[in-house]
């Protein structure tokens, strides 16, 4: 059983392209690094797996070896704060003979970040409808007073500290998002990774 063997091996086995023993080196990688992710279990926002992890993924993603674990190697860059990086591993995906469509997805309603939004977010809760696509309709919506508007969520207000937006549900621990640029909210939580969210210019 994947518990009953050691990180090395573990890595060894992920290398050989064996997709459950990526998630499970992942999470050996990341408890040790972490102290069993605690980070994650409070904020709901899951910790940078360890970088060995990182890289190694991201190799394995572009020799070609399946659109499932490039995703997983993507969510290791956005986890690890590396946006671009995971659009571009996104790509990968999304190219693949066999993908599920959600990287495809994905990368089209991230194309419009730049690294100049992300180096330089914008600061305060933002006000507006934004949506995952620029054209979709509004998913969440936040008013002048904070109030905030999920789909299938009671308003809540939102909080913001050090950059990070939560707004609280039902799922227990909250959604977080940060800035990136005026426009821009990324998922940072659970839930979000890899979802960009755009404001409409066109709501109400």
């Amino acid at each position: 059983m994947m518990y009953e063997i050691d990180t090395a091996q573990l890595k060894q086995l992920c290398e050989d392209h064996i997709d459950s023993a990526c998630s499970s080196w992942e999470a050996r990688a990341s408890a040790e690094k972490h102290g069993q992710s605690l980070f994650a279990a409070v904020t709901g926002i899951p910790a940078a797996p360890a970088q060995e992890y990182t890289d190694t993924m991201a190799a394995l993603c572009r020799s070609g070896v399946s659109a499932k674990l490039c995703t997983e190697a993507a969510k290791a860059q956005w986890r690890s704060g590396q946006y671009l990086a995971a659009r571009d591993l996104l790509q990968v995906a999304c190219a693949a003979p066999i993908n599920d469509g959600a990287s495809c997805q994905n990368v089209a309603n991230m194309a419009s970040l730049t690294e100049q939004d992300i180096v330089s977010p914008a600061s305060g809760i933002p006000v507006g409808a934004f949506a995952l696509r620029e054209t979709g309709d509004p998913d969440i919506t936040i008013a002048e007073d904070g109030v905030v508007n999920v789909r299938g969520i009671a308003p809540v207000k939102a909080q913001e500290e050090q950059g990070i937006i939560r707004i609280g549900h039902n799922k227990g621990s909250a959604f977080a998002f940060r800035r990136a640029g005026n426009d821009t909210l990324i998922g940072l939580d659970f839930w979000n990774q890899l979802k960009v969210y755009h404001l409409r210019h066109d709501a109400e």
